[in-house]
Formats: C-alpha cells, sequence, structure tokens
C-alpha cells in the first residue's frame, strides 16, 4: 500500500518540516496529486538526511525501510513508472536541463529528484571540476621539476613514498590534485615538498613567487595544518625537506585559515561570501586540508572563488567520516563504494588528478591499529573482531560492553589513568599539548555513552583533582571546545582550548587555546561545550597518542564504517574501543551511502 506523508510521519519517517513543505509546495503549484506530495516529501526528507538528491530508482517499488532497519509493515514505495511519470507533469518538478521554468523540485533523467538549489550546486561543480581536470599547468620546466621530485623523493619505484612523488609531480604539472590517504600516509609533508618544487619553478622564471592560501573547513583543522606544515619544515618525524633556505622560509609565511574566513563570511548573511565568480581569491595555490568534511555548497563556492589560472590541491582521507551537511564531495570525486574505483572512461578526466596513498609511514604492518583500520576500511567485520581480541596486538583492545549502565565501571579507570598526565600539568599552555594524550570519542551526543553523559561522568570521577564547585560553570582545567564562529575573537567552531589562571592577569580564571598570543574571559567566549568526551565527527583533523571509544548499547544509523575508523585512526598509540560485538560488526557492515549525481557526472557511473 502506497502511504501518505503523514502516515510516514506518525511511523517517525518523515519530520513535521517534511510534510510541512510537500504540502505548500502542492499547494503553491495547485497539484493534489498524492504521487506529487509524497515525492516532495522524500526530497525534503532526503536533503535533511545529507543526500544531494533522492534517489527514486532505489525507492520505487520497494518496501519502506526505516534507518535503524527494518521495514514499516504493508506500506511500499509507489512503483517507479507512474510516480516518475506524474513528477514529470506538476510544475512543481522541472528540468532545467530542457528550460524549463525555475522550480523548486528537479527531476533528472536518472530518475534523481533534487531540491533545485542542490541540482544546481552539483552541475555548477562537476563543470568546475571537468574543467580543471583536463587543463594543464603552464610553463612548467620539465627539467628543474625531474631534478626536484630526485632531490625530495627517492627514485625506486617500490620506495615507500612513490605515490608521494606521483602526487606531487600532477600539483606542478595540472591545475588541479586530489590526494588521499589516511593518517600518517604522508598528505601534509606531501604538499610542503609541492610548494616547494612550485617556489623553485617560479624561482627559475624570474616572474615572482605564487601567491598560496591554505585553508581547512575548521578553525581547529587549520591549526593543525599550519603545525603539520611546520613540523614538516623543520624535520620532525624524519622528513627530509631539501630546498634552500629562502624557500623554506617563503613556506613558513604561510598560514591556513578557515574556508569561511578567507572567503570573507558577511555576519549577517553567513551563507555568502565575499569572494566568488565574481571577486576571486588572488592565491595563485589553494590548498583545502580535510577535503571529505566539506560539504556540496561551500564546496561550489569555494571552487567558484578560485581564478581558473589558480592551482587547486585537495588534501584528505576518501574513507573518513563525510561532511555533516549535504554531499559527499571527496568520496564522489575519488569515485569511493564504486565497483572498481580504479576504472575509468577512456580521454582525460578527474582520474588523471587524483593520487590515493596507501603507504602509512605510522602504523606498521605489526601494529594493531593499522590492522583495525584495514579491516574496517575493507568491511571485514571478522578480521576487525580479531584484531580486537588478539592478544598480538597490545595496542588495540575490547571492552565488551554489556549493559549501558555498567559502562561507568569499566571507564573510570581508563578515565583516571590517561587524564593523570593532563592534571598534573598546571601551566595552561602545556595543559594544552596534554590534551594531545588522550580523547574519549562517542558516536551519539545523547543517551547512555553519549557526550552529554560521560562528559559529567569525567568531571565526577576526577572531582577530587578539578577545582569545582556544583554551581560553577567555568573551573580550573576544565577543556572547552567551541561551537560557533566568532571572528571578533577569532575563534572557530572546532577550537580546542583550556579554562586556566593566567599570571599576567591577577591568577584569574581566562581561557587558553593553542596559537593564541592572548587569554580570553570565558564570559566573552562564542558558545561552547566542555570537552573531555567528543563525537567522533568533532574529532577529525585531530591526533591523539590515546583513544576509547564509546559505541552505543544498540545498533544505530549513525555507527557506520566511516565513523569507526574514523575514530580509529584518530589514535597515535593505542585504541580502546567499549562496544558489544554484534554492534562493531553491523557497523564496519554499514558504509555511508549518500544519494549524488556528482560521481556519474564525473566518471560516468551512478
Amino acid at each position: 500500500m502506497t502511504p501518505t506523508p503523514e502516515a510516514l510521519r506518525d511511523h517517525g519517517y518523515f519530520s513535521w518540516l517534511d510534510v510541512r513543505f510537500a504540502k505548500t509546495m502542492a499547494r503553491l503549484s495547485k497539484t493534489e496529486d498524492p504521487l506529487a506530495i509524497l515525492g516532495a516529501a522524500v526530497a525534503s526528507r532526503y536533503a535533511m538526511h545529507g543526500h544531494v538528491c533522492a534517489d527514486l530508482r532505489a525507492l520505487g517499488g520497494t518496501k519502506i525501510r526505516m534507518p535503524e532497519g527494518g521495514t514499516i509493515e504493508e506500506l511500499s514505495w509507489p512503483d517507479l513508472e507512474p510516480w516518475l511519470e506524474t513528477l514529470r507533469k506538476i510544475p512543481m518538478v522541472g528540468s532545467l536541463a530542457s528550460g524549463d521554468p525555475v522550480s523548486p523540485l528537479v527531476l533528472d533523467a536518472a530518475g534523481r529528484l533534487y531540491l533545485t538549489r542542490y541540482w544546481l550546486y552539483e552541475k555548477r561543480l562537476a563543470g568546475q571540476i571537468v574543467e580543471r581536470s583536463i587543463r594543464p599547468a603552464q610553463g612548467v620546466n620539465p627539467a628543474l621539476l625531474d631534478e626536484g621530485l630526485e632531490r625530495l623523493f627517492s627514485t625506486r619505484p617500490d620506495a615507500p613514498d612513490a605515490a608521494q612523488r606521483e602526487a606531487a609531480r600532477v600539483a606542478v604539472t595540472r591545475k588541479m590534485a586530489v590526494i588521499s590517504g589516511g593518517p600518517g600516509t604522508g598528505k601534509t609533508s606531501t604538499v610542503v615538498k609541492i610548494l616547494v618544487l612550485l617556489l623553485e619553478q617560479a624561482a627559475a622564471k624570474n616572474g615572482g613567487f605564487p601567491r598560496v592560501s591554505m585553508v581547512a573547513p575548521t578553525g581547529k583543522a587549520a591549526v593543525r595544518l599550519d603545525e603539520s606544515v611546520t613540523d614538516a619544515l623543520d624535520q620532525k618525524g624524519g622528513v627530509v625537506i631539501d630546498c634552500e633556505e629562502r624557500i623554506r622560509d617563503l613556506i613558513r609565511k604561510v598560514t591556513a585559515g578557515t574556508i569561511h574566513r578567507t572567503l570573507g563570511t558577511n555576519p549577517r548573511t553567513p551563507t555568502s561570501f565575499r569572494h566568488g565568480t565574481d571577486t576571486p581569491l588572488g592565491a595563485d595555490v589553494v590548498i583545502v586540508d580535510e577535503a571529505s568534511m566539506v560539504d556540496l555548497p561551500l564546496m561550489t563556492k569555494l571552487f567558484d572563488a578560485v581564478r581558473s589560472e589558480a592551482s587547486l590541491i585537495l588534501l584528505g582521507d576518501r574513507d573518513q567520516l563525510v561532511s555533516v551537511e549535504v554531499g559527499a564531495v571527496l568520496g564522489d570525486i575519488c569515485n569511493t563504494g564504486g565497483a572498481d574505483p580504479e576504472k575509468h572512461p577512456d580521454g582525460p578526466g578527474i582520474w588523471d588528478c587524483i593520487t590515493n596513498l596507501t603507504h602509512s609511514f605510522r602504523f606498521s604492518a605489526e601494529e594493531g591499529i593499522g590492522r583495525l583500520a584495514r579491516a574496517i576500511n575493507e568491511g571485514n567485520a571478522d578480521a576487525a573482531i580479531d584484531c580486537l581480541e588478539s592478544d598480538k596486538w597490545p595496542d588495540v583492545r575490547l571492552i565488551e560492553m554489556g549493559a549501558a549502565k555498567t559502562v561507568p565501571d569499566k571507564i573510570e579507570p581508563l578515565i583516571r589513568d590517561h587524564y593523570g598526565a593532563y592534571l598534573d600539568e598546571e601551566d595552561p599552555q602545556k595543559r594544552l599539548e596534554a590534551q594531545g594524550t588522550f580523547r574519549i570519542l562517542c558516536a551519539h551526543r545523547r543517551g547512555p555513552t553519549g557526550v552529554g553523559t560521560i562528559n559529567p561522568l569525567v568531571e565526577r570521577v576526577l572531582s577530587h583533582r578539578l577545582d569545582r564547585r556544583r554551581d560553577r560553570l567555568w573551573y580550573e582545567g576544565r577543556p572547552i571546545i567551541i561551537t560557533r564562529n566568532d571572528y571578533q575573537l577569532d575563534l572557530f567552531n572546532g577550537d580546542v582550548g583550556v579554562i586556566g589562571r593566567d599570571g599576567e592577569h591577577s591568577g584569574s580564571l581566562r581561557a587558553f587555546f593553542p596559537g593564541k598570543k592572548t587569554s580570553y574571559l570565558p564570559a566573552r567566549l562564542p558558545p561552547h561545550e566542555t570537552v573531555f568526551a567528543m563525537t567522533a565527527h568533532k574529532s577529525q583533523g585531530s591526533e591523539y597518542d590515546h583513544v576509547l571509544i564509546l559505541l552505543p548499547e544498540e545498533r544505530s544509523p549513525i555507527v557506520t564504517r566511516e565513523l569507526l575508523y574514523t575514530a580509529v585512526t584518530r589514535s597515535r598509540k593505542s585504541v580502546t574501543l567499549c562496544a558489544g560485538k554484534d554492534v562493531v560488526r553491523a557497523a564496519v557492515c554499514a558504509p555511508v551511502r549518500r544519494s549524488s549525481g556528482l560521481r556519474e557526472e564525473l566518471w560516468g557511473v551512478g
């Protein structure tokens, strides 16, 4: 039986907003057709859940499946062809490609139903990517490039950095490059070497050095990018950057900023920017880190703002969590999840611009973290469980959760042990550094294993060492995370700091953040939260020596392969996973799938 939007709302499938949107669109287009109203509600729901479109081909005639699993008894989606035929006839659905008037919904030839603005974003971005991907860089000195590649990378074809070398060649010789790789595969050090090569090319032409802009989706990711570039230049971790000191000095002067700040956000209209197609950025080279976190609208606006003559380099991990908002742009660009991600049509295309770094310089084959991450990525639940339970790899272990009410007893010893080093430090700056030793990562914000429950638990466990009164909001040692951008204070969503006593302000309580020369009055801070524990989404772009991962007692649509992989790979030394085996198995076998037409536009496959 075909359901009404109201019936699906009562079952919890549609939200009140989905139904209201569909009814409003029907009223404005003067239609009462139930198939049309149902289609509008579906388009709204899919957009609210991060999809660029609703793929009606995958829905037509099937049982209606709930996100948490299972189907709604006796309810099915309409048969595909009558549904599509109805949608093609009504005024609220159009096809802009065929010259139809602008309408709130677009139905493409492949049966994908879009909110029009996302259809426009997708088409615009696809066109820009295709145009950039086939354009070679001009004026490259091949002999100088070969000499630089031999100096900065190994020359053996089977060397661990062979893929990095190829990525550098692509970035110098093309106007667009995509470098994907997991933690420890050398993405940042590769980019530093790319900058060396680009600056050397410019020096040989005596035409002035290129202007470089490094951006990231969050303030925290931007700070981390700055730190990684500095570490690479200082040859920490054994990476050798062999170049002239003047080249090194020029790279040191490049600082990373958020995408929003770089594009020039208008505080009154945060979705519009000062820089765009008509007023592009002045940069000659734009480097985008943590590209997997960038949603479709923001990535489109960033591409709009990059001059056609400039080089664009995307860095990210195609296997990491997708953006919180609409789209999975990096995954679509890299053809993640395709039957054969390396297969592509004949001729030039985006595939010529992509390099996937697979060799990990952080995790050896003998380490459990690397093995566990690979098993998760490959969807091999048995291998993941074996790795967690085996004594061969002491750097990863599984604590069987059991009932959620038993979680506090199981994790309290870990909280006391691992937060000890953090609390031992009295200087706020040293406490900031000590935050990198341990973090609790949760899948949910709410519930028995959510951030909202675990942070108060940590405060209670550590209460004998924290100077915190019951009614005191700010206390010495409280770690905090900013949740809303504040451009006046130069603090951004995702920035992590600590409350401590400032000797320059009579020992009063102030907030300290990495890379900031000043401390802040706590009362002046933008919205923020305690962050002994954070969600796996918020942890993207961060690294910790030790990670404790908490999954819910029951299976959840939020707990996916990408979430588990992201959480595990935040760790440098050890991972403790507190979860039931069935929940771990379900997560490993549940990759994120977001409906989109971008992959087909770029690769010719859906």
